[in-house]
């Protein structure tokens, strides 16, 4: 996978959101995981300018350890033709130790003799998301748990009302 850059054009970002291919969230929409001037991956992976390589060797660097295998896998897939296109959330690990969610879309592009010349994608941040989700599901099971618990009998009568 090295000598394998993965970049991103605004060319193909603009052609893939007309396509809807995208899947930001409002006011927080995709960008390329490296921008011409190669800015945005630093930012989407925490690290100071200049500290990261611009390979999948550098970006599996930082991806979380158990989502690690997957995306290598998924990796050489689109490099083999196998997957030539894909959608991904995975997590990577800041320097600072903190977690967060990024969602990869890429797809590879091909030579005439069908061996991949690199990867096209895009990466947004998604751990808010994540984080909101997982809010959601807490509380999901909570409201659960206090109508299975219940000494009495509780149901919903509609407009929220217990």
């Amino acid at each position: 996978p090295e000598g394998i850059e993965v970049v991103a054009s605004p060319v193909l970002l603009e052609q893939a959101a007309a396509r809807g291919d995208l899947a930001g969230a409002p006011g927080n929409p995709p960008r390329p995981a490296t921008r011409p001037d190669r800015t945005g991956a630093f930012e989407l992976l925490g690290l100071p300018p200049g500290t990261h390589r611009h390979d999948m060797v550098g970006w599996l660097e930082r991806v979380h350890a158990d989502d690690r295998d997957t995306a290598r896998q998924r990796f050489l897939d689109c490099l083999k033709g196998l997957r030539p296109r894909y959608r991904s959330e995975e997590r990577v690990v800041w320097p600072d130790g903190s977690v967060h969610w990024l969602e990869t879309i890429g797809r590879g592009a091909y030579g005439a003799d069908g061996r991949a010349t690199r990867i096209v994608g895009f990466v947004n941040d998604i751990t808010e998301r994540k984080r909101a989700e997982d809010a959601l599901r807490a509380s999901e099971a909570r409201f659960r748990r206090l109508i299975e618990d219940a000494p009495v009998a509780i149901g919903i009568a509609g407009e929220g009302r217990i």
